[in-house]
């Protein structure tokens, strides 16, 4: 199976080398990145927007006993899906990436646009509804980068403001870049 993994294309879900926090919110110096706890960032090449699943998100929420001990599964689970469906207050992702690919394109096609946006997705729902004293980015970020990049497609360059984008996320997460990604 080829597997996109932040931009990057890959034949297996491993990723030799590279460390990070799986649990951000935990104390102590990184833990190595396992396929097994970075599995559920991997998408396939159907070119479909991603439907969240409870069984991609419950293995990233159980990675991380300091948000357990804020917040239950229940209301993890309900914040995953308005990041994706939306609310009063927001179209959700699903929605905001639709509106992107309508807005021009670029060097990517279609389906890339939509593997890659996939991913940055899943990256960012899956710490976004965390609770708010133990997630790394918050709403602010995220509009920040949608903002982002709704210009970059107006401007036909979302594959560039999808790398800015993918960058900070991962920085974020302390993911060493490998320099291999777009």
């Amino acid at each position: 199976m080829t597997a996109l993994l932040l931009g990057l294309s890959l034949t297996t879900v491993t990723a030799p080398g590279i460390t990070g926090s799986v649990s951000p919110g935990q104390a102590g110096p990184p833990e190595p990145i396992t396929a097994t706890a970075w599995a559920w960032v991997v998408t396939d090449s159907t070119g479909a927007f991603y439907i969240p699943r409870e069984e991609d998100f419950r293995p990233r929420y159980r990675s991380d006993r300091n948000n357990q001990e804020r917040q239950d599964w229940t209301a993890y689970w309900n914040w995953v899906q308005v990041f994706y469906r939306g609310n009063l207050f927001s179209a959700g992702w699903t929605r905001e990436c639709e509106r992107l690919l309508e807005q021009g394109e670029d060097g990517l096609s279609r389906d890339e646009r939509v593997r890659r946006l996939n991913v940055l997705g899943r990256l960012i729902a899956a710490e976004w509804a965390k609770d708010n004293h133990v997630r790394r980015l918050d709403t602010a970020d995220v509009r920040r980068w949608g903002r982002s990049l709704e210009k970059a497609a107006r401007e036909g360059r979302l594959e560039t403001g999808l790398a800015e984008v993918e960058r900070e996320v991962t920085e974020r997460y302390r993911i060493p870049r490998t320099g291999a990604e777009p």
